[in-house]
């Protein structure tokens, strides 16, 4: 991690905010698929719908609904390959039409000769699944096993999966046509973890085959090798207490991966898995006064450049908690741990999730574009330069 000793200049935002969701969104997460110029942003919430969106132009460019992913509420979408996605079924308060929480539905898109449109054939659903209990949380492995172009190689896709009840890890292979069609889905092994709590968070580190998986409650954080299942590390010391909602790899240094806990204080942690892996503990520790405690359904972001990293804070339980807000640090500044972050108000209402999207190359600016989703049901797109 670099140490500058000073904070970089102010930031530049230009942001535009749409009404997107009927209900409250859960999150939104970038997709990179075949044939488009650019990446897509993907939201999904308590509505039940897929909504595909162009950060350039700002336009929805498809929206797949509850009636035909069958699911009263998306709680987590992942990209598999570029032509893959995987959507996990959540729980619906009201009580739903479906009520089929922790299932699994894949989405394969079609090949198309006009560039730059989205087409899905319709959903495969992972019905013999390997957990006594719910699916409480789905990751992708782009790459895995080879499968990092169009599909046209015919290799599977990979994919990992988290128990509600089993506190389990497991590894799926998706098999796939020439055209890219779900063909087959299978169980191949578990990773053999410590968890005694629901698993919340899931992560696929490619350069060293992890499978990292944080779990609820506890805070704890098991890393596995994702070929053999094996063991590598059980952090059970508690510095990330309460529960880990999200774990994601610096795009610039696969050393580096940011945790966001519940904990009270220091919600955000950055680990160096460089360090001695049998007593994990985190390099940064970032978040809001002790006796904040962070949900752990916020998803942060790390900046495509890795030095800065981008976080909502909502407390459990409230909807004003750092509503609208988003806090910035600058992860090469030496004393970024110790003083105010920089933030930002694109909505007004609590933001869930903060992601970057590449822009087209027919964009007007080149800068990555930050996207945001609030409990005031918009999405909102920010152009932000340094």
């Amino acid at each position: 991690m670099y140490r500058l000793t000073k904070p970089i200049q102010a930031f530049q935002f230009s942001t535009q905010t749409i009404k997107a969701f009927q209900l409250k969104p859960r999150a939104a997460t970038v997709c990179t698929f075949d044939g488009m110029s650019g990446q897509t942003a993907v939201a999904y919430g308590f509505d039940g719908t897929v909504q595909f969106w162009d950060p350039s132009t700002r336009e929805q460019l498809l929206s797949i609904g509850k009636e035909d992913l069958q699911m009263d509420m998306v709680d987590k979408v992942s990209q598999l390959t570029p032509s893959l996605i995987a959507v996990l079924a959540g729980g619906s308060a009201k009580g739903g039409v479906y009520d089929n929480k922790g299932s699994i539905a894949l989405l394969s898109k079609e090949r198309q000769l006009e560039p730059n449109t989205l087409q899905f054939r319709p959903p495969a659903y992972c019905t013999d699944s390997p957990h006594s209990g719910e699916i409480s949380v789905v990751e992708g492995m782009p790459g895995f096993g080879g499968n990092n172009d169009d599909n046209r190689n015919n290799n599977p896709a990979f994919m990992l999966s988290g128990g509600e009840a089993d506190k389990g890890v497991y590894m799926w292979a998706i098999g796939l046509s020439e055209q890219g069609a779900v063909t087959a889905i299978q169980q191949t092994h578990k990773m053999k973890t410590r968890h005694t709590t629901r698993i919340t968070a899931l992560c696929y580190e490619p350069f060293k085959g992890y499978a990292i998986s944080g779990a609820d409650g506890n805070g704890r954080i098991n890393v596995n090798n994702v070929e053999t299942g094996k063991l590598v590390v059980d952090n059970d010391h508690r510095q990330c207490g309460g529960g880990i909602g999200g774990i994601s790899i610096c795009p610039v240094d696969a050393n580096l991966a940011m945790v966001c806990c519940t904990t009270k204080g220091k919600q955000v942690q950055i680990f160096d898995l460089r360090q001695s892996l049998s007593v994990l503990k985190p390099a940064l520790l970032l978040g809001k006064d002790e006796g904040f405690r962070n949900s752990r359904y916020i998803r942060s972001a790390w900046h495509p450049d890795g030095r800065l990293v981008f976080c909502p804070l909502n407390e459990e339980g409230t909807k004003a908690s750092g509503s609208g807000t988003v806090f910035i640090w600058d992860v090469r500044y030496v004393r970024c741990q110790e003083e105010e972050p920089q933030t930002y108000n694109p909505h007004s209402g609590s933001i869930w999730s903060a992601c970057f999207a590449r822009p087209s190359q027919t964009a007007e600016s080149n800068n990555p574009m930050l996207v945001t989703v609030s409990s005031d049901r918009k999405i909102a797109f920010t152009d932000f330069s340094i």
